[in-house]
């Protein structure tokens, strides 16, 4: 049987998928030992992207940037003595921006995390480094990436014509166009459904899928984040009102923008529109991200200690990646710690990723906090995190996110195959 990821992406293993070939037309492969060169070009043609240029660095990779392209895809060795990776990124990100960056080398692994987060931070698209010597099938997985960004609803971040206006946002979030779609937590145990976590969709009339990245932005520079947190908050809660008359009786997790950590009367909105819907207090969550807690802790631990005595749910989102330090989350009443996908995503490659993953794993048992874990992507990922211990799986290995009115319909579908590969420790079948 073939994962639901598997079937998103393509079944053949021995070519890229189509949605990647799009994204990846034509690819550079920069490294000085050109026996590198050939092996990894010839991996990427077999993978089937077919137009690969070769590099050795110096002036003739700066010629290649500078003239030729546009490349879709530039993979190179971080050190290297004419050219290195540092120097390369700075060419790259104003020669060839939109280009996805793919670094190998043989340094270790914190020198390879520390260039990828530099090329991070100068808007590059930047993939899972890759160890030398450079494998295949690894090289794939990473490539695949690439297909689920083309796949992902996006309003253009550069040209600003393309993009929806603050005025339109505005008018969308009065119109209640934005909608809820919501993604499955699965119970990495029993393979029952722990909830889902809703995700705020705009698919505007003018623009089609507006990126969530780009419109939540936008209300937060623009002070529309409260308007758009409400919207998403009643939908939500109507959605699982109705999944709870259709017979399924199951929590949804909202996101909570970090200013509303300073509304005093918040908890008491919520609990209002709990009771108005008959829904219990448990069968909701907010998702807090920890950078939030420095702004106004004082603020911040009442509201989050009166949403916990009435019952309503807290997680930590995106644990690892803020900037919150152990003190607050000692102080903050949650009682859920969800684990950033980077370090799932990045379990199998890095170490410090898997170490950090273990660290946060071990951290939420001992604090008596649920752990969920986002970026499942593969049945590898799903079965070393039960090994782990992390009680709920959320990613795409389980489920891409859906319109909410589809639950009900979804469960009825994938709760039985659920089940099994939870029995069989996430192990899918073969054939």
């Amino acid at each position: 049987m073939n994962s639901p990821a598997a079937q998103t992406l393509g079944d053949d293993p021995g070519v890229l998928p189509r949605a990647v070939l799009e994204r990846v037309r034509q690819a550079l492969v920069i490294d000085d030992d050109d026996f590198v060169c050939k092996v990894v070009a010839g991996q990427l043609r077999s993978l089937g992207i077919e137009r690969v240029s070769t590099s050795s660095g110096g002036p003739d990779t700066v010629r290649l940037l500078n003239e030729g392209g546009p490349f879709d895809l530039i993979v190179s060795d971080l050190c290297m003595p004419k050219f290195d990776g540092i120097q390369l990124m700075r060419l790259v990100a104003a020669r060839q921006s939109s280009a996805a960056v793919l670094y190998i080398s043989s340094s270790g692994h914190k020198l390879l995390a520390a260039a990828r987060d530099l090329a991070a931070e100068r808007g590059l698209r930047v993939l899972p480094v890759q160890q030398k010597p450079v494998e295949r099938e690894r090289l794939r997985d990473a490539l695949l990436e690439l297909g689920r960004e083309a796949r992902a609803p996006a309003a253009r971040r550069n040209g600003v014509a393309a993009e929806p206006s603050v005025a339109e946002l505005r008018q969308a979030i009065a119109d209640y166009e934005i909608q809820v779609f919501v993604q499955p937590q699965i119970d990495a145990r029993s393979g029952e459904l722990h909830g889902v976590e809703a995700l705020a969709r705009w698919i505007s009339v003018q623009h089609g899928p507006v990126s969530p990245e780009y419109f939540v932005a936008l209300a937060e520079q623009h002070d529309l984040i409260d308007e758009l947190t409400e919207v998403v908050l009643k939908k939500s809660l109507f959605a699982c009102a109705k999944w709870a008359g259709a017979g399924l009786d199951t929590h949804i997790s909202v996101n909570a923008p970090v200013a509303s950590m300073s509304n005093l009367v918040l908890p008491d909105t919520i609990v209002a529109q709990l009771e108005r819907l008959d829904l219990r207090p448990d069968q909701l969550s907010m998702e807090i991200t920890e950078t939030g807690f420095l702004r106004d802790p004082q603020k911040a631990l009442d509201v989050l200690t009166r949403l916990r005595l009435r019952g309503i749910g807290l997680a930590i989102d995106d644990f690892g990646c803020g900037h919150s330090t152990f003190q607050q989350l000692r102080r903050m009443p949650f009682n859920e710690l969800k684990v950033d996908r980077s370090f799932v995503l990045g379990m199998f490659t890095e170490r410090d990723a898997r170490s950090i993953l273990r660290s946060s794993l071990e951290l939420a048992r001992e604090l008596e906090l649920y752990a969920v874990a986002e970026g499942v992507e593969t049945s590898a990922h799903a079965a070393a995190l039960a090994q782990m211990g992390c009680e709920i799986l959320q990613g795409y290995f389980l489920s891409r996110p859906f319109p909410a009115d589809q639950l009900p319909a979804w469960w009825r579908q994938n709760g039985a195959r659920l089940r099994a590969l939870a029995l069989r420790g996430w192990a899918e079948e073969n054939g």
